[in-house]
């Protein structure tokens, strides 16, 4: 019999959510790159010595980086569990945007996880890491702000499609791609 008192370990696992993770961290990384090319092109504001560091080269980052690149199953259980206990709350907090949740398991667990998986929680850790860095960092507050409006577009897109659905009791419309503008066409029965 287990005792309370036993440690308990974090892991990543899925719920319900706004985006995908994988469209989430597509969205977040391809505006920070445009952040970094544009500051990158803009010499006349700061000399080559003075270019703020790029967030995806912290200290934190660069650890995880090098368990993955070890192949040491044990260096990465430990980065894990590591990173999993520092961003916990930010995980969570961000867990029904994105999906992922961090939940309290017995350590056994980690004997289960495959060294993919295990790569692939370390990877999706580093997107958070960059993710934190992006909201507390006062520099990026323009790529802070692209993040926020995407997920409010989103929330607006699921609050109007549970609109329909509580009006008309049915999800049968579909969706056009004009540009970049989603516009919702209804089916004639659903008037």
């Amino acid at each position: 019999m287990k005792s309370d008192a036993e440690p308990r370990y974090e892991v990543m696992n899925k719920c319900e959510s706004l985006i995908k993770i994988s469209e989430f961290t597509q969205f977040m990384h391809k505006h920070l790159d445009a952040y970094y090319e544009q500051r990158h092109l803009d010499t006349s504001v700061v000399s080559r010595g003075d270019r703020e560091y790029d967030v995806r080269s912290t200290v934190l980052i660069k650890n995880v980086r090098d368990a993955i690149n070890s192949g040491s199953r044990t260096l990465m259980v430990s980065a894990l569990v590591a990173s999993l206990k520092a961003y916990d709350d930010f995980i969570n907090k961000f867990s029904w945007v994105t999906g992922i949740k961090v939940e309290l398991v017995e350590m056994d667990v980690y004997s289960f996880i495959s060294d993919v998986n295990l790569v692939g929680d370390l990877e999706l850790i580093i997107d958070y890491m960059i993710l934190n860095e992006i909201f507390s960092n006062s520099n990026l507050v323009g790529v802070k702000m692209e993040i926020v409006q995407f997920i409010e577009d989103r929330l607006r897109q699921k609050e109007e499609m549970e609109e329909i659905k509580r009006r008309t009791g049915d999800y049968t419309q579909s969706w056009k791609v004009m540009g970049s503008k989603q516009v919702l066409y209804f089916n004639d029965n659903m008037k």
